[in-house]
């Protein structure tokens, strides 16, 4: 029936639709969506694999451990509309000795675009092909180098565990 949800301070009238374990199936106006629960009731967002209209879901193939192959569609369309591509995760600055050290992401759930590439809410991103992302203007420079990128390599900071992830785009 009709409810209203308090999730993170958002008041959102809407309708939930199936209620598991650890998540909701909610309608918010036109929208459906799901919203999991993580550790200690920890909200995860909905599964978003869309950008700009388009489902990029099956554009993203694991092909090992830390080692994804991602349609050049999907790098496309994520460049069509960065605004739209950005929303998907929240970004802030992880400052460590008074130095930006990298970007930690986080409101994003395992089944979304973000976690279906490997990452995890939390995680810390330092560099990117060896590059740092600590410096604004070396950061922009990565940022439109991945347009006509075959690989990117992305380093990860996850919980004091350092990791690469890798990605080939075909």
């Amino acid at each position: 029936g009709q409810a209203d949800f308090e999730l993170s301070g958002w008041n959102l009238p809407g309708s939930a639709l199936a209620v598991e374990p650890a998540r909701v199936h909610l309608k918010l106006g036109k929208k459906t969506g799901v919203v999991g629960f993580g550790p200690a009731g920890e909200v995860a967002a909905p599964a978003d694999t869309s950008i700009d209209g388009v489902d990029l879901k099956d554009t993203v193939k694991a092909v090992g451990e830390r080692k994804w192959e991602i349609a050049r569609q999907a790098v496309e369309v994520a460049f069509r509309d960065p605004k739209t591509t950005l929303r998907l995760v929240k970004m802030e600055p992880e400052v460590r000795e008074q130095a930006v050290y990298g970007w930690r992401i986080s409101g994003f759930g395992p089944e979304s675009l973000p976690g279906r590439l490997g990452a995890r809410s939390g995680d810390v991103l330092t560099a990117i092909n060896g590059r740092s992302l600590g410096d604004p203007d070396q950061a922009l420079a990565i940022y439109w180098s991945l347009k006509t990128a075959k690989t990117v390599v992305v380093s990860v900071d996850r919980a004091g565990r350092k990791l690469e992830l890798e990605y080939v785009i075909r």
